[in-house]
């Protein structure tokens, strides 16, 4: 699963033709969450196209965008976003119950209590 979500967010980006680094957050300039190593810190506008990009293009169709679910604000007029938290190594793991369990990675998961949740 989390491969998928890599792969899928990398794609996102070559697909959406970024030209520019993205800046980071002003309230957080040291904060690194993913690794140097980690796609999501990759630039990927120099990257060649992938050979199923047409494909790739014609299935969403070229005069939709694409929405990644992350982050917040509004997407057609209501809120959006999957919350992340970010936890130390110490945080303790927790049991959850939720739909979807085969899509997902197994538990326990590292929660805090309070933590906000998509939805």
């Amino acid at each position: 699963m989390k491969l998928v979500a890599v792969l899928a967010a990398g794609s996102t980006l070559v697909l959406g033709g970024a030209s520019t680094p993205a800046p980071r957050l002003p309230s957080a300039p040291a904060c690194t969450v993913f690794p140097a190593s980690s796609p999501w810190n990759q630039r990927v506008d120099r990257l060649r196209v992938a050979a199923d990009s047409p494909a790739l293009i014609a299935s969403i169709g070229r005069e939709r965008g694409l929405h990644a679910d992350f982050g917040s604000g509004t997407w057609n007029g209501g809120p959006i976003g999957i919350p992340v938290t970010v936890v130390g190594a110490g945080q303790p793991k927790v049991r959850v119950a939720f739909e979807y369990a085969s899509e997902s990675d197994p538990a326990p998961y590292p929660i805090p209590a309070g933590v906000a949740i998509e939805g």
